[in-house]
């Protein structure tokens, strides 16, 4: 199992469990607390890395060991893509076929970006079922008071979030009426 763990200072550290048994604990026992203590603490007899769990802005789990994802809000459903140029094409495909704004009290399907400190990236397909304007506020503001935001991978093992370096979530389409005090603005890449 490969463990990569994304840095707020941009870097990017990798380790690697060769040993099955010692891959599938940490699979099951990392995910559920990975950002639980104030350090994270990897290594072997080779070197040891302490972390600063508020310096981490992400990990991801890599490996045929299946990794346990830790319950969220339960209110969508992230499909992890594969990277930016597949995030890039759906979004041009929904632009191309004219697709609207998201209307409150219809299941959205979308694309979802999260963005976090150090530049890291995740992109995602993403189904939720909005009811109402207070739903759909609470939900995208929920986001940020998760311990961990966990999601599978492409070809398998998972992401996890820490988010504490989460710096922003970005939704396409977008939400047809914002709430009051929000700035009326399109984004220009």
């Amino acid at each position: 199992m490969d463990l990569i763990v994304y840095l707020a200072n941009g870097n990017v550290r990798r380790f690697v469990q060769s040993d099955t048994e010692a891959a599938a604990t940490l699979a099951t026992f990392i995910p559920a607390r990975a950002f639980a203590n104030p350090t994270f603490i990897i290594g072997s007899g080779l070197s040891t890395t302490v972390l600063a769990t508020r310096e981490i802005s992400r990990i991801d789990f890599r490996g045929s060991e299946p990794v346990p994802i830790p319950p969220g809000s339960g209110a969508s459903t992230v499909t992890i893509l594969s990277g930016e140029s597949e995030f890039r094409e759906r979004r041009q495909a929904m632009v191309e076929q004219g697709v609207g704004a998201f209307h409150v009290g219809e299941t959205f399907s979308g694309l979802v970006s999260y963005e976090m400190v150090g530049g890291h990236m995740l992109h995602g397909q993403i189904q939720a079922q909005l009811n109402n304007m207070a739903n759909v506020f609470t939900t995208l503001q929920q986001v940020f008071n998760q311990p961990v935001l966990a999601f599978e991978l492409p070809g398998g093992g998972a992401a996890l979030v820490n988010p504490t370096n989460l710096i922003g979530v970005t939704l396409f389409p977008g939400i047809e009426l914002l709430p009051r005090g929000s700035v009326l603005a399109r984004l220009v890449e």
